[in-house]
Formats: structure tokens, C-alpha cells, sequence
């Protein structure tokens, strides 16, 4: 058995890629990487070999592409491995947007369907060494966090199965070789020349100057990224404990022995894959975490997420969930003794008679107040921040210091309301404290609930 081979038996042992009885997709574009993996599966010992189908997709964006798809065609055809075709039709190409980008989805949806089709969970694809090492550069270009994946892992999740990266330890040169030795045919991009590309700058002038300077280079920097990527794996580990421990709350956070800035971008990453946000953001956030004196602020990541903090507890938002809501202040309803269920904007008020009053708490959503004749009707309006509830002694605390004392949240005092009596005096802010009366008149008892609530 050639060495190739007995590497590749060797890897899948170590990674667990993939058993004798799993059906298979090879995703083969008739490029050198994509040959080289599909007959080193064919040629795979029988103990060893999945059951294979070869899906290509034909991207309609060069001449050569109908020559590449007859080849492929005749090629599984005469070793009877089944072979799936999906065309990306030149209509769907995109006109004002990025074509690789494009691909890259039609691609991925080309995977699903057919996974879906044939029953298949695994998508094995030829991407290899010299692919690492250019993907590994191109982060550290971008810039990355330690809770990034700055190479591409061997297998990933996808759609209820897995993609899996075989040749990621290979070298393009061993896959030439092994092509080469086997007089195995195949296509050559022009596109992955275009300079105008990152990774075709990095592939094409950046790479061979490293290799100059280090001819191991490829090799070398896959290798010591293997062994981050294990210390990556634990930290990350760590991390996600750490933030379920957390739990939102700012002072666990400043307390926390990991980075700030590494915990926020590992929270961020559970709620959005997609979103880019540059360090100097990170940087900034982390800053003002540490250092405001504030109760209340928000911090800016981005055009699209912010982070709110309140009092001790902090969350992304996105920018349109936190639009100010109009509401009418001067808003009034009536109550009069014989309603029983009362309606303003989202909440709903149950009245009923009752025969005992109950000590009312904070967060308390029901009542029992002593109501006299001349104090109907009752009104609810949106309270005042100057309102203020007569409290155990004679004295007397403003709406606006209740809710600072309970810690609302500024967004949500202008929503608080209140309950009068006919002449404006305020007898119940409501869900949160009751005013100081002398318990004469009938008995009343006060639900509120929100609208969507039985």
C-alpha cells in the first residue's frame, strides 16, 4: 500500500472521519485537490472504503466548465460510482454582489439537498495543507480572538451530518505527485490567479516568499497551528463555562479572571456567526465596562448590535429593538365599581370585590385597596416621575426615586403606570409599591396582567 494512503487510514483512525458502512458525498470540482481525494477513495482497501458518490457542481463561469463536467461524467462512469451534477445557471448569478460569495452558498445548498437526497450525513471535500496554511495567514491578516477558528478544523458539523477535511496534512505537491504517478487527468482554475482575490495574493505571492526563506514553511505553520488549536479548544471550553457562569451579570464579569473583551466576543459568537466586529470595538467595550460610573449606558459595537447595561446586568441588542416607544402620557382610563376588566395598551386590569386587604411587595401584580365613594372613579394613567405615594409615618417618596430604589431600567419607567383615586391622588404604582391610607370604604381587589397572558 502506498504511504499516501496508509496516512490518509491513519488520520481517519485518529479523527474518527468516517466508517466502512457511511455513504459519502465527494465534492470534486476535476481540480488537482478534488482528483487526488477521489482516487485515493477509490483506491482506499475495501475495508476501509465508505460507499461513494461523487456530487460536482458546475458553475457555469468558465468555457472550460462543460469539457470539465463531460470528463468527470465518463470518468465515475467507468468505475461505476454514482455521480450527481448541479448546475448553477448563469440567470442566478449575481449582478451587484460578490460571485464567490454567491458560490460558496449555492455550493453549501448543493450539499444539503443532496445529503437529503441520498440519505447521506458526511460531504468530504480536497481541501489541503497549502489551503490551511493560506486560510491561517489570511486570519492572521484579518485579525482574529483566540475564540476564533483560525484553521479549518477536520470535521464540522453541517446539516445534521458533517463536513469532513481528509487532506488537510497533505501537502499540494504529495497530491500532484500521487496524480502524476497515476497519469490521473486533471483541470487546472485560471481564476485562482486573479490577484484581485486574498487568498490568490496570499496562495501566489506571499506563500512562496515564506517558502523561500523556510522550505518547510507549509508544513511548519499547519503543524504549529495543530498544537494551538488544542490550547485554542481548551481556552474555549473554559470560556463558554465561564459566560454561562456569568450569566449577563456586570459584576461577575469585572471579577472574572478571563479577558473581559475575550468573554463578550465569545458571548457575542453564540448569538451571531455572521456579524464582523473590528477589535478597536471590542477594545472600546471592554474600556468602558471597567471604567463607567454609570447605572445605565450602552455601548456601540457596530451599525447593528450595541450592548445595554442596567444596573448589574448586561446584553446585546440589536439597534432596532431598542427604539424609544411612543406612548401617550396624558393617556387616562376610568375605573368605575362595576367594570370588572379594564383595557390600557398592553396590560388588562381585572377588578373584583374583595373581603381583606393584603400587604402589597415589591413586584407584587395584585392588590386589595379600600376604596370610598367619593374617591370613583378610579383612573390608570402612565405615572409622573413628580408623582408621589404617602408612605408609613407621614411621609411621602416620588415615583421617580421608587423606581431608582427597585432599579428599573430607564426604558421602562416612562411605561410605568399608576392608579388614582377621582381626585389625582396616587394609590398604587402599580406592580411595585402602595400608598400609606386608612382602610375605610369597600374593599376592591386590583389584577394586572399583560395582554398576552390568560
Amino acid at each position: 500500500m502506498e504511504d499516501i494512503l496508509k496516512d490518509l487510514i491513519n488520520l481517519n483512525k485518529s479523527y474518527n472521519l468516517w466508517s466502512k458502512n457511511d455513504r459519502v458525498i465527494l465534492a470534486v470540482s476535476t481540480g488537482p485537490d478534488s482528483m487526488a481525494l477521489l482516487n485515493l477513495f477509490i483506491n482506499l482497501p475495501n475495508k476501509f472504503k465508505p460507499q461513494l458518490n461523487v456530487l460536482h457542481i458546475n458553475h457555469k463561469i468558465r468555457q472550460q466548465s462543460e469539457e470539465e463536467e463531460k470528463y468527470l461524467t465518463q470518468f465515475t462512469a467507468e468505475r461505476n460510482i454514482p455521480l450527481y451534477i448541479k448546475r448553477w445557471n448563469t440567470s442566478q448569478h449575481p449582478k451587484n454582489s460578490s460571485i464567490e460569495a454567491a458560490a460558496h452558498d449555492f455550493r453549501y445548498r448543493c450539499y444539503s439537498e443532496l445529503m437529503n437526497d441520498i440519505g447521506a450525513k458526511l460531504v468530504i471535500t480536497a481541501h489541503q495543507a497549502d489551503e490551511q496554511a493560506e486560510t491561517i495567514l489570511m486570519n492572521l491578516i484579518r485579525g482574529f480572538s483566540i475564540n476564533e477558528k483560525i484553521k479549518m478544523p477536520f470535521k464540522v458539523n453541517f446539516d445534521g451530518g458533517y463536513i469532513i477535511h481528509p487532506l488537510l496534512n497533505f501537502k499540494k505537491q504529495l497530491l500532484l505527485d500521487y496524480l502524476k504517478k497515476r497519469n490521473i487527468k486533471y483541470y487546472t482554475d485560471k481564476t485562482n490567479y486573479d490577484l484581485n482575490n486574498l487568498r490568490n495574493r496570499v496562495r501566489n505571492k506571499i506563500i512562496p516568499l515564506l517558502v523561500q526563506e523556510n522550505p518547510n514553511f507549509v508544513s511548519d505553520i499547519v503543524n504549529r497551528f495543530n498544537d494551538l488549536g488544542n490550547v485554542f479548544n481548551s481556552f474555549n471550553n473554559d470560556l463558554d463555562k465561564e459566560v454561562l457562569r456569568i450569566n449577563h451579570s456586570l459584576s461577575k464579569l469585572k471579577a472574572s479572571v478571563y479577558p473581559i473583551k475575550e468573554l463578550l466576543k465569545k458571548e457575542f459568537s453564540l448569538l451571531d456567526t455572521r456579524t464582523i466586529v473590528e477589535d478597536k470595538a471590542w477594545e472600546n467595550a471592554q474600556k468602558c465596562l471597567m471604567n463607567s460610573i454609570k447605572s445605565q449606558f450602552v455601548i456601540d459595537l457596530n451599525s447593528e448590535y450595541l450592548i445595554e447595561c442596567v444596573y448589574d446586568n448586561y446584553q446585546f441588542l440589536k439597534r432596532k429593538k431598542i427604539q424609544k416607544e411612543i406612548i401617550d402620557k396624558n393617556k387616562i382610563v376610568e375605573v368605575y365599581p362595576n367594570n370588572e376588566l379594564i383595557y390600557f395598551d398592553d396590560f388588562r386590569i381585572k377588578m373584583s370585590p374583595s373581603f381583606a386587604t393584603t400587604r402589597i411587595f415589591p413586584k407584587y401584580r395584585s392588590i386589595h385597596l379600600c376604596i370610598s365613594k367619593n374617591e370613583w372613579p378610579l383612573k390608570i394613567r402612565y405615572a409622573n416621575l413628580t408623582d408621589k405615594l404617602l408612605l408609613y409615618g407621614g411621609k411621602h417618596k416620588s415615583v421617580k426615586r421608587i423606581l431608582i430604589d427597585q432599579k428599573v431600567p430607564e426604558k421602562d419607567r416612562d411605561k410605568q403606570l399608576i392608579l388614582t383615586n377621582a381626585q389625582d391622588e396616587p394609590l398604587w404604582l402599580i406592580g411595585r409599591r402602595v400608598t400609606q391610607r386608612r382602610k375605610n370604604g369597600k374593599i376592591i381587589e386590583l389584577t394586572i396582567m399583560e395582554n398576552s397572558n390568560e
